[in-house]
Parts: C-alpha cells; structure tokens; sequence
C-alpha cells in the first residue's frame, strides 16, 4: 500500500466526486457475499486524476475518472454503505481527502471532518479494461436514446439471455437492439458520420454492465472496444469506460432479423399525445390473473379504438382516436405498460401503428422500430358493425 499514515493524498470538487462516487455505487451491491462487490476502488495517480472502479464479480466493471488536485499517489477502497451519506452531509465546494491509518480514510471540507473504513487493495482483483484495444469511434446522432430503448425492451426477469443489448456494426451504420418476449423489440439503425473500417461485427451486452453508461453518457459519441480474444467488451465516452464480457446466444440476434423483415398489412397515423393518455387511463385495470395492463386495438377506417376488458369492479375505458388507415381493418391485443414506455421516446407529434399479417403489433418512428409484445391479431376487409361508431367519443369506468 502507497502513502504514509496522515498524509493529504488530494483534494477535488465535491459535486464531480459525489456525482462519480454515485454512478460507480450502482455497480456495487452493499449486501453482497462476495467483499469486492461491497467497495469502490479508488486510485490516486500523481497526473492529477483519480479514477473510482466498480466490480460486479464475473460480469463487468465502471471506471470514472474526475481531475483532482493530487499531492500523493494512493489506492484505497470506499464502501458503498456508510461512505456516500457521509460524504453527501459534508457542505463545501471541495473535498480534501486524507490517509489516516492504515484502516481509515479521513475527508476534510471547509472545517468539518470525518472518517471512512477503506478496505485492504490487496483484496481487489486487476484491472480488466487493460486487455481492451478500440475498435471503433462511433459518432451518430440519437445515440443515446437508441440505447435507453434497448434497455428499456430488454427486461431482467425473461430469461438470462434477455439481459443483453445487441450491437451491429456494419460499414455505413450502427444497429443496437432489445428484446425480451414480456416487453417485445426494439431495433434502432443509425447512419454513422464516419464509415466503419473492418469486418461487420455483432457484440452481445450485458444489459447490468451497460446501466450507468446509459445513465451517465451523453451526447451522440463512444469508443467501442474488445480484448484480443473478442471475449471482453468496453464502451467509452469522456471520463467512463464500462467494460465486460461478450455474451453469446441467438435470441436477440433472430429477433434483429425478424425487426428487419418484418412487413405491416395494415397502417395508422395517430396522435401520440392522444394515444398515450388513453393508455394512461388503463393503468390499474388489471386482472387477478395478469400483472400486466392489457388493451384491445381495433384498427377502423378513420378512428382506432381503444378498450380495455372489465376485470371485476375495475370498470373499463374505452375511446376512439381519430387515424388513417391503409390496409384492411384489424383487431390486436397490446401490453398497454408497455407500449406507454415505448411512445414516451417517439420524437414529433405522430406515430405510425402497424400489425403484420401474423399479427406483431409495431410502433413506426422515423428512426427506430418497435415490435410489440402483440396478443394475436385478425383481419378483415370490411370493418365490423360493432366497430364503426365516430370517432371520439370515450367512455370510462362504464
């Protein structure tokens, strides 16, 4: 261990502290068994950063790192408990941190002081973003939110391989998917400013590892790395470099080829402010049986409908939204949870609804595709009697 027992080791802006500290705490689980899942890593370089590493044992690490005024170079780990409240309730522009046994570290600002238990360096595993070469500069716009769409497709609790984002690289573009069967798929293919030199390339991501990076990155820039193996991954941007190991697997691969060839019957053009508040309406209607908010589409000539099924006392809504149609009339059954997620991210006014001839309901942006988790569907060339009422005219809780 560096450093000598009361040294100032350096001093750095409380809020770029407390903003790194927070996002590497997300890597970090305070109950965990496993002792270096507990900690952030800190090391102190005498080039005037200090670097903060987070761990999740087998699946990836965060590495932020903030500028600082470094008068000795150290390495020492925080824990997640105690430390971040202890920080967050010092006041002051500047935090001056201090070596003061071989247990503890001390912080100083503007006359307060206190003491963090740092845990022994020894017991922290190398570096794994040292086996990491680029691959790519990656420079795109909306890139940002094509990733929080894929993450927010993906879903934890459908399956190990469900966890994942996949990325494909090809010349002239850059596709990043989601998918999940609870929660549908999610592909967005954006042109890149700067063609990709190389072999089309496909990465497979942890979506636990990609997290903060989502969280944290902004802007329409990244660096994306692999080891020499092709085993590891890392994407950076500025300060942050989040790494881990590919995955391997089909499943969001076929759902990218289905995203890609996947044609709609039948077509509309509805408002997006309209069709979410309608949605908003459904929340709660929920059945003994199902955890999720389910809606009936019937696709008219100039009005979808909209309806939820009564479930006990819950009441129903239902309403038309002005559209046109193009293509036979239909009915499709949606996970209204969400398709409320999904138009939260559509940029402009409209959005255009299709359901393809077996029935996959899809959400049409200028720039991504979404593929919902659909409930059947049947077609018709003549709209049914039932179903040809004005458009606008809702009723709820009926």
């Amino acid at each position: 261990m560096e450093g000598n027992v009361s040294e100032v080791l350096f001093t750095c802006d409380r809020g770029a502290f407390l903003n790194a500290f927070r996002a590497a705490t997300s890597m970090v689980n305070g109950e965990s068994d496993i002792l270096i899942e507990r900690y952030v890593f800190v090391e102190v370089a005498l080039d005037g950063t200090i670097t903060m590493r987070a761990q999740k044992y087998g699946q990836g690490q965060l590495k932020i790192a903030v500028p600082a005024k470094v008068e000795h170079a150290d390495t020492f780990g925080l824990p997640k408990e105690g430390a971040l409240l202890r920080l967050q309730a010092m006041s002051g522009s500047d935090l001056t941190f201090v070596r003061v046994s071989d247990s503890e570290i001390g912080v100083r600002s503007e006359g307060v002081k206190t003491t963090v238990p740092q845990m022994p360096v020894t017991n922290y595993p190398p570096d794994s973003a040292e086996q990491l070469h680029l691959v790519a500069h990656i420079k795109t716009p909306g890139l940002a939110r094509a990733f929080r769409l894929a993450y927010i497709t993906s879903h934890p609790s459908t399956g190990n391989i469900t966890h994942a984002l996949l990325l494909a690289l090809r010349t002239s573009d850059l596709t990043i998917t989601g998918a999940s069967p609870l929660l549908g798929i999610t592909t967005t293919t954006l042109a890149l400013e700067h063609p990709f030199e190389g072999d089309d390339r496909t990465f497979l991501i942890p979506r636990s590892t990609i997290e903060p990076f989502i969280a944290l990155s902004r802007g329409d820039t990244f660096d994306l790395f692999t080891d020499e193996a092709g085993n590891q991954f890392g994407l950076g941007w500025s300060n942050i470099l989040t790494s881990g190991v590919l995955w391997g697997g089909e499943y969001p691969s076929r759902a990218l080829d289905l995203a890609r060839t996947v044609q709609p019957m039948t077509i509309a053009s509805i408002s997006v402010n309209e069709f979410t508040s309608i949605l908003s309406l459904l929340k709660g209607m929920r059945s003994d049986r199902k955890s999720l908010t389910c809606a009936m589409l019937s696709f008219g000539l100039n009005a979808l409908r909209v309806r939820a099924p009564k479930y006990g006392y819950d009441g129903r809504a239902e309403a038309d939204i002005a559209c046109e149609r193009t293509g036979p009339w239909c009915k499709v059954g949606i996970n209204a949870d969400e398709m409320r997620l999904i138009l939260n991210e559509v940029s402009g006014e409209t959005v255009t609804l299709g359901v393809s001839e077996n029935g996959i309901m899809l959400v049409l942006n200028e720039d991504f595709t979404h593929l919902a988790s659909s409930i059947g569907g049947t077609f018709d060339k003549e709209q049914p009697a039932d179903e040809s009422a004005a458009a606008n005219t809702s009723t709820v809780g009926a």
